[in-house]
């Protein structure tokens, strides 16, 4: 295995994750120097040489030059190796070879950046270390995957699990499996277990991983064994790596507890042993928390390391014993203490040692993720030799923060960034930190180009800044520029060392480009990565053959797949699901038994199978597949239903009195007549694209909430255009449903029925259409359904528009909802919908039919409300009321809202000072939006039950829910009534139709404060960090909302606020020179939602802050000349009104003429025009949706160069309309104008019949604010 993981990578789009994107671009932590030589090694002109040349490979690495780097430092290992092979085993040679393994260490880590796995293995082609020399030749074998085996991997075990892992009980506790290891079965998880054996092909890179053999395997432990036979005593190495935690025994004796979350990495730690003559024991007990559980062991002698290829067997051998495991204190030992280079940098306690630990710690992980491997090394060595940049490179790769944002502190990573950059300004790796930081953690945009520019500068092939650039520049929706880096990253010269880039700039290709595919090659050539694989089987002139069939294909990619990973039957089963599509019933079957065959207990397959069997009309055998699946994970409710569904209603699917034949429904729509344009519409579908002609959506609704849902859509290509958009097709699924394509063809206009390609992708299915024509028909049929309950119980909601896109005309559609007696349904239409047609359905329940015919497409403008609120659509719910699901909602989270000891503590320090209500709620809040973290959380049950409020408040952060949750239980505790609040966030506010009781209808929760002594009513919002009491974020304004009380809900409305009430203010004076250029002196003050707007853009560092008022200033009067003053209240404040003072000097604030100069009357233009009221007043058909009021007013001082005097201004304005106002006043005073000018903006919605009004108000704004002040030379 090679330790340092390559991982994929995409040039997207930049994200809000810092971590995402330190992934995202490959950027691997850099191992620095080696260690200069020592009086004792001064002797050895081999190790000298490997030495000095190592640490110009580094250095060189260090600025970006790669490929230089490993050449050179490659050379230098083979000559190492070719000059070891001329030595005796002593510790000359071996000093020489752990220098050797230190130096692989670091060029799999400088390769890690690139994504290429071969190359090092093509440099290295032909070297060898002698086995004696253990740790170097191991990891050379690692490196050449194909001499693997000579390390004598253990991979053949006997297993038991999963046994329940919850936070790591299963190590603690110990499973049955463990403590009564001659038992028939246990009680694993969620089922019985048996003991097992793993798969008897080898692993890659010899991992046994259980996530591949066992159902469930996440909060899941295994106990596995095997028995080693030794020629004689003797005493060995046990080296293991693991995820999670593991134990691990020899003949019943515990040898090792590698004990919190750890990353997987060979070789990790290296255990002493003893092996007795004949059969010995091993067991391991590996658990995961968040992963599945897995490692990697092998044996080695405990002298020299060298392999031990012993036999080991997974079944117990005659008169071989098994034993009863207890947990035992771990032993106590330097967790780096192993043969090699890692016990040597043990021995040296200079800097240089501490700097090797501190790399070798990083690559081997042998300690947890939580204690930062390498971390502390890296600190001491900086102690010792704080001078020295090698050392500052590594201890900033080392502090680089891991985990979420909310929980990443990123100060002494950017501290020890910024020392590599005092001792040399333009050094690229350090550039590239601080741009990654510029842009996840601020964002400061502009910045982060201006260092990766320096970076480029000393270094114009530095492929990493490259890609990061480009991800800045698509980012900001800069594609030229983004092209023309791509095209520079494919042409650079050492640009096939970086498949991935390479593969992610390709991008810039056309698909039909041979490069394009060169490229996809090479990237899996070097990366063994299946996702190219699987990228290359998308194109047909590589990867199909003459004769080959659509099924032949599918197979061909999964047994490639398979290779790499020979114990993941994941792809069997895949291509299973694509020959069901297909039709191929018969080889899906066979090949989910074969991923049976690797792993019987994996209740997934067994779920293939069934469905697969279904599919063939194979209901016996389906049933029987099921039971054993259900015997496997009787939680599988899904599948329970489906085993009912088989057994009581035969093979017949709910939809097929739905089906039709394309010819039918292409000859009755095409008949259709257009009809009168919709309001929204540009009605008839002139100029579209394509066409709808058939729309169907068919939903059967189970009494326990889940459902089926049947969709076809037949749609008609009549443009070029239209051709290309639908070259691919996604459909998409939620975690707890299952997507089947039933139907994907294509029909030209000659008649002639061409077949899609249908495919996996992140997103769910793909289906890939032939080349399309004008005229051509396609038709698409597929099935989503329910797997299981969510987490509401038995509750349904459905909400569903009538036209797939709204942008092309739909000719023909059709809603039906299928209900039942047990779950009772309201419905409601809107947008013209009229009452559902109702058929009585057998068994009680009813089938509801919708239909529209002829709908227009709707024609897109600025600023216009969304799809939900414009066009037609259907709803659906199963709660009776706002009040059924608020008591239900509250029922939930009632035992949550507690209050700990810790919590009244805090909540009486925080309100020992208070003397009002008021005060006491001030404290409370401020501590909770500013204390306590945000993070929100994306998925499983938490996305609507919060923790307990003491559980929040111990840890010090939660999600929206938990705030709320959180103030309402400290508030409690002064006497201060409050309630969860559930809300749709909206940065523009839609109106919002909560006629049904629809859990999709909310997606934040924040708190409500009803009028009561000392305190009005008011809204919390715990996620706001920078908002003063009172003031809620610009998502929240406006909004319709449901008060969540004991008795059940209370409907509200949450204030937009005044203007007046959410303004900023710019105090101006600008002393001008007679060029144009400027001095100025700003002061910006702020109060409500734009007070939190500012503290938030100057929260940071005064580097930081510096960076965000150059961009303000630069909006404001154009190129900045030099740096800024700044100087800011407090902004940890929220109850005090924001405000910055800034000096700076402005290159070209005013156009110099021929007798004077031309000065803007307005600085911060509104561009009302250009923004909102683009549309002209006689064609807008949709209401202007705007932010919530808000004001602003700017002053301007101008002072006049002595040369120069006032000769022409325009005259004051007063604008009013019913939206919005604005007024520009201009007086002279001693030595030039003053200019006030003031915005308010008094509504969020602008209705059509308001428009032109608003339309007319906006262009004379524009032209106020184009006018210009003049000025001449003074008579």
């Amino acid at each position: 295995m090679i330790h340092v993981p390559f991982r994929s990578l995409a040039l997207a789009p930049l994200r809000s994750s810092g971590r995402g994107l330190a992934v995202a671009l490959g950027l691997a932590v850099l191992l620095g120097l080696a260690p200069r030589a020592t009086a004792a090694s001064g002797d050895d002109p081999a190790l000298e040489s490997l030495r000095d040349t190592r640490a110009k490979a580094v250095a060189a690495n260090s600025e970006g030059r790669v490929g230089d780097a490993v050449d050179a430092l490659s050379d230098a290992v083979r000559r190492a190796c070719e000059e070891l092979a001329t030595r005796p085993y002593d510790d000359r040679s071996s000093e020489l070879a752990d220098a050797v393994e230190y130096a692989l260490v670091t060029l799999l880590s400088q390769l890690s950046v690139t994504g290429n796995r071969t190359y090092l293995t093509e440099r290295l082609d032909g070297v060898s270390i002698d086995p004696v020399h253990g740790p170097s030749h191991a990891l050379l074998a690692w490196i050449r995957e194909r001499e693997l085996e000579e390390l004598g991997p253990l991979h053949h075990f006997e297993f038991a699990g999963p046994f329940d892992n919850e936070r790591g009980a299963g190590l603690d506790r110990l499973p049955p499996a463990a403590t009564e290891p001659d038992a028939v079965s246990y009680a694993g998880k969620l089922r019985d277990v048996v003991w097992r054996r793993t798969p008897q092909v080898a692993p890659r890179f010899g991992e046994v991983r259980f996530g591949k053999l066992i159902d469930p395997w996440n909060q899941a432990c295994v106990v596995a064994r095997t028995w080693v036979r030794s020629d004689g005593a003797r005493e060995a190495l046990l080296y293991l790596g693991a995820t999670s935690e593991a134990r691990a025994w020899v003949d019943g004796e515990q040898v090792v507890a590698l004990l919190g979350e750890r990353a997987l990495r060979t070789d990790s730690v290296a255990v002493p042993i003893e092996l007795d003559a004949g059969w010995n024991e091993i067991a391991i007990l590996v658990g995961g928390e968040d992963g599945a559980p897995a490692f990697v062991a092998r044996l080695a002698e405990r002298g020299t390391a060298r392999p031990l290829q012993l036999e080991h067997v997974a079944e117990r051998p005659e008169g071989a014993q098994v034993h009863v495991l207890e947990a035992r204190a771990p032993r106590s030992a330097d967790p780096l203490d192993a043969p090699g280079a890692r016990r040597r940098a043990l021995a040296d306690d200079t800097a240089d040692g501490w700097l090797r630990r501190s790399r070798l710690a990083d690559f081997y992980r042998p300690t947890p993720e939580a204690e930062h491997p390498g971390r502390a090394e890296a600190e001491r060595a900086f102690e010792l030799d704080p001078d020295s940049i090698e050392v500052r490179m590594r201890r900033a790769s080392a502090l680089e923060p891991t985990g979420s944002a909310a929980e990443r502190d990123v100060n002494p990573w950017l501290r020890a960034v910024d020392d590599v950059l005092a001792s040399d300004p333009n050094q690229p790796w350090a550039l590239r930190q601080r741009a990654r930081h510029s842009i996840v953690n601020q964002p400061l945009v502009q910045r982060a180009l201006e260092e990766l520019e320096r970076a480029l500068t000393r270094n114009p092939d530095d492929m990493q800044s490259l890609g990061l650039r480009v991800s800045i520049l698509d980012s900001l929706g800069r594609s030229a520029e983004a092209d023309r880096d791509r095209h520079r990253m494919l042409d650079l010269p050492r640009a096939t060392l970086w498949p991935l880039y390479r593969a992610a700039a390709a991008t810039v290709l056309s698909s039909a480009d041979p490069l394009a595919t060169q490229i996809l090659e090479d990237a899996y050539a070097s990366t063994q990565d299946t996702s190219y694989l699987s990228a290359l089987a998308w194109r047909s002139d590589v990867f199909d053959r003459e004769g080959e069939s659509a099924a032949d294909r599918v197979v061909r990619l999964a047994r490639l797949t398979l290779e790499k990973d020979p114990w993941n039957g994941t792809p069997l089963v895949r291509a299973a699901y694509d020959l069901i599509g297909l039709g191929e019933n018969d080889r899906a079957l066979a090949l989910v038994d074969e991923a049976l065959e690797l792993a019987p207990e994996r209740a997934t397959t067994h779920r293939w199978r069934a469905r697969a069997l279904v599919a063939d009309g194979d209901i016996e055998n389906a049933v029987a597949a099921l039971e054993r699946l259900l015997e496997l994970d009787f939680s599988a409710e899904d599948d329970r239903r489906l085993l009912d569904h088989l057994r009581a209603s035969g093979v017949e699917p709910f939809h097929a009195p739905y089906l039709e034949p394309l010819a039918d429904v292409i000859a009755r729509t095409t008949a259709l007549e257009p009809s009168e344009p919709t309001p929204t519409g540009s009605g008839g579908g002139d100029g579209a694209s394509r066409e709808v002609l058939l729309s169907r959506v068919v939903v059967d609704v189970q009494p326990d909430g889940t459902a089926q849902r049947y969709y076809r859509q037949v749609v008609r290509v009549l443009t070029e255009r239209g051709a290309r958009d639908l070259d691919r097709v996604p459909f998409g699924a939620y975690g707890n449903q299952e997507v089947r394509v039933l139907t994907a063809n294509v029909l030209g206009p000659d008649g002639e029925e061409r077949g899609a390609r249908t495919g996996r992708s992140s997103y769910g299915i793909v289906v890939d259409l032939p080349p399309l024509s004008v005229g051509d028909v396609i038709d698409l049929e597929w099935r989503v359904d329910d797997l299981r309950p969510t987490f509401f119980g038995h509750y349904f909601g459905f909400r569903s528009g009538f036209a797939p896109d709204p942008s092309v005309p739909t000719r023909e559609s059709e809603i039906v909802l299928r209900t039942t007696p047990e779950l009772p349904l309201r419905t409601h239409a809107r947008g013209g919908v009229g009452a559902p047609q109702v058929v009585a359905l057998e068994g009680g329940g009813e089938e509801l039919t919708w239909r529209l015919d002829d709908l227009a497409p709707v024609r897109s403008e600025p600023l216009m409300p969304p799809a939900t609120e414009l066009l037609p659509t259907v709803q659906a719910s199963s709660y009776a009321s706002w009040d059924a699901f608020g008591t239900w909602w509250w029922d939930l989270i009632e035992e949550e809202i507690k209050v700990s000891p810790q919590m009244r503590d805090k909540v009486r320090e925080l309100t020992a000072d208070a003397t009002t209500q008021a005060e006491r709620l001030r404290a409370i809040y401020d501590f909770v939006v500013t204390d306590i973290r945000y993070n929100a959380w994306e998925f499983g049950v938490h996305g609507y039950q919060p923790y307990s409020a003491p559980v929040i408040y111990s840890r010090g952060f939660g999600d929206c829910k938990d705030k709320a949750i959180l103030l309402r239980a400290m508030l409690s505790e002064v006497g201060i009534e409050a309630w969860p609040v559930l809300i749709d966030a909206q940065d523009r506010r839609q109106i919002e139709d909560h006629e049904l009781a629809l859990v999709e209808h909310f997606n934040h929760c924040i708190a409500y404060v009803p009028a009561q002594e000392g305190l009005p009513e008011m809204f919390l919002d715990g996620t706001a960090r920078h908002h003063p009491l009172g003031v809620l974020p610009q998502m929240d304004a406006g909004a319709r909302v449901l008060v969540v009380k004991e008795g059940g809900i209370e409907e509200r409305t949450v204030p937009f606020g005044e203007a007046a009430a959410n303004s900023w203010r710019l105090d101006i004076e600008a002393k001008l020179f007679a060029d144009g250029g400027a001095t100025i002196g700003l002061r910006r003050t702020s109060l409500g939602r734009e007070g939190a707007t500012d503290r938030a853009r100057f929260d940071g560092s005064a580097d930081e802050r510096e960076e965000t008022a150059k961009q303000l200033l630069a909006r404001l009067f154009g190129p900045i000349a030099g740096g800024v003053q700044i100087t800011t209240s407090d902004l940890d404040d929220l109850a005090t009104p924001v405000s910055i003072s800034m000096m700076v000097g402005a290159e070209q604030l005013a156009r110099p003429t021929a007798d004077g100069m031309e000065i803007p009357v307005s600085l911060d233009r509104l561009g009302l025009l250009r923004t909102a009221a683009t549309v002209g007043a006689d064609e807008r058909r949709t209401d202007l949706l705007l932010t919530a009021p808000s004001s602003r007013t700017i002053r301007v001082v101008h002072i006049l160069p002595e040369t120069l005097a006032p000769a022409d201004a325009p005259e004051s304005v007063e604008l009013r309309c019913e939206d919005a106002t604005y007024t520009l006043t201009i007086s002279l005073h001693a030595t030039g104008w003053i200019v006030e000018e003031s915005f308010a903006l008094l509504s969020n919605r602008v209705p059509v019949e308001r428009y032109a009004a608003f339309r007319e108000f906006a262009a004379r704004v524009d032209e106020a604010q184009s006018a210009v002040l003049v000025a001449r030379t003074a008579q």
